[in-house]
């Protein structure tokens, strides 16, 4: 069985603290947890949980949030490749994006 994913990749960020800071009050958490998600994220690793070998194409940051994704996505047994697929200047400003493909092992990249 085949699957292929297209989507965003949503990174979430949960901290663990004794009491919720009101107002402009400041708290240190004691600790937090990074986790992944949007629907072909989420789809693609759990296809891949149940031994199908998922295609993800999604865009990854260059930066260590992205290179943590893509070590998640190592850990789903889904090899990653990147490649620069698109770029764009939005409506005059200096803002690029850029979007990396995802491959699986026996198939390559998508």
């Amino acid at each position: 069985m085949q699957a292929l994913f297209i989507g965003q990749t949503y990174i979430d960020v949960t901290f663990l603290t004794d009491r919720l800071p009101v107002g402009d009050e400041k708290h240190v958490a004691s600790a937090y947890a990074i986790s992944f998600g949007g629907n072909a994220v989420t789809a693609a690793f759990c296809c891949a949980k149940l031994s199908i070998v998922p295609d993800l194409i999604t865009p990854v940051a260059d930066d260590w949030l992205g290179r943590m994704f893509l070590d998640m996505a190592a850990k789903y047994a889904t090899s990653a490749s990147t490649e620069r697929v698109r770029s764009w200047r939005s409506r005059g400003s200096n803002r690029f994006a850029s979007c990396d493909r995802i491959a699986t092992p026996d198939r390559g990249a998508v």
